[in-house]
């Protein structure tokens, strides 16, 4: 299910990436765009029938394009394995740019899934029942201070403060899995170099040892 904060955060990040990093993360943007127009659509009754109306009364053009659009919107993630990709034939060190969109993508992904995991209340009751602690949890969510706190703020109100702080936490989690995974990819990548240079050293010597000395006659 898409989060209309996360979905305009990664939407416009990567509408900035295909300005000036790759462009074939147009697809993704436009993928991040629908995915924010649906949401939009979910809360704004008026928007949402002026969207149904524009979808039935489209051109077979648009219509074409919207098709291509909902595609995007259910295939982020291969979108931005396709566009990494990309990015690594058109790189100069192809095996450099492989190891830092591999590890970069890598963590990102397994940074989100960890983040669903651990914002998924079921997960955490689980996770409470392991260690003793269910009962626990379920106290303070059914306590009266919390239903005093949902009586007072409501529970449309409270529920688009949990979109929102999900969405954030999300948006955070994966731009630092994707930072991490980029330092990591560095880090194997400053080795790499170390060795080749390394190897290049070790070459030379060897070829330098093999050559016949020549003296000068007197």
């Amino acid at each position: 299910m898409a989060n209309l904060v996360s979905s305009l955060i990664f939407g416009a990040r990567n509408v900035d990436k295909s300005l000036h990093d790759n462009v074939a993360r147009v697809p993704v943007a436009v993928g991040q765009g629908t995915n924010a127009i649906r949401e939009i659509a979910k809360f704004d009754k008026d928007f949402a029938s002026a969207l149904a109306l524009a979808n039935e009364t489209s051109s077979p053009l648009l219509k074409g394009f919207q098709k291509c659009a909902n595609f995007a919107s259910n295939n982020i993630n291969p979108l931005i394995c396709v566009a990494g990709g990309v990015k690594v034939l058109m790189s100069d060190d192809k095996e450099k740019e492989a190891i830092n969109q591999a590890m970069a993508l890598g963590v990102m992904f397994s940074a989100e899934k960890a983040y669903k995991a651990i914002a998924d209340y079921k997960n955490v009751l689980s996770f409470a029942n392991k260690i003793g602690k269910k009962e626990v949890v379920e106290s303070i969510v059914k306590s009266d201070t919390v239903k005093n706190i949902v009586s007072k703020i409501g529970d449309k109100r409270l529920k688009t403060i949990f979109n929102v702080i999900y969405g954030l936490g999300f948006v955070t989690a994966s731009i630092s899995g994707y930072n991490l995974g980029e330092k990591i990819a560095k880090s194997i990548n400053a080795k790499r170099d170390y060795n080749k240079l390394q190897n290049d050293f070790n070459m030379t010597q060897q070829a330098l040892a093999t050559c016949p000395v020549r003296t000068r006659q007197a």
